[in-house]
């Protein structure tokens, strides 16, 4: 009985015990990254993933944004993801600057064709272009 009393004691207590995230030190994220998005599938051959949209910021009173797209793969066997292709969208970018909104897929079944706002920081004018992912590390750009 005093085996079986401790054995359920150590059970107990481990069930109690609150379960620990995997640590990560999130202090070394470049700060100039305002958001990220991601969604969609793609597929290249036998490498398929998800895309990335990281909107990167500058400047105080009158912001301004770089876009860059990624298309990331995950590894199942090492359980970790990896960058396949990263882009930077220069086609966006203005001297004057230009904000951006979160990029909305065209449809539910197509992911493919995002639509994004595009704000200029200082008339707030707004503009609606239309990205179109092509392939890994491929896009066109349509737009006012």
């Amino acid at each position: 009985m005093t085996r079986l009393a401790i054995f359920l004691t150590l059970v107990f207590a481990f069930a109690l015990t609150p379960v620990q995230a995997q640590e990560t030190d999130y202090s070394k994220v470049d700060p100039a990254i305002e958001h990220v998005w991601s969604g969609g599938f793609w597929q290249e051959g036998d490498v398929d993933g998800n895309y990335r949209f990281i909107i990167v910021g500058a400047g105080a009173d009158h912001r301004w944004n770089y876009l860059y797209l990624q298309w990331v793969s995950f590894d199942f066997d090492k359980m970790q993801s990896k960058i396949v292709a990263s882009v930077r969208v220069k086609e966006l970018e203005n001297a004057a600057g230009f904000t951006f909104g979160t990029p909305e897929c065209k449809s539910a079944n197509d992911c493919e064709h995002l639509i994004m706002d595009v704000v200029h920081s200082r008339t707030y004018e707004k503009f609606h272009y239309e990205i179109t992912l092509t392939g890994v590390g491929k896009y066109t750009i349509t737009g006012p």
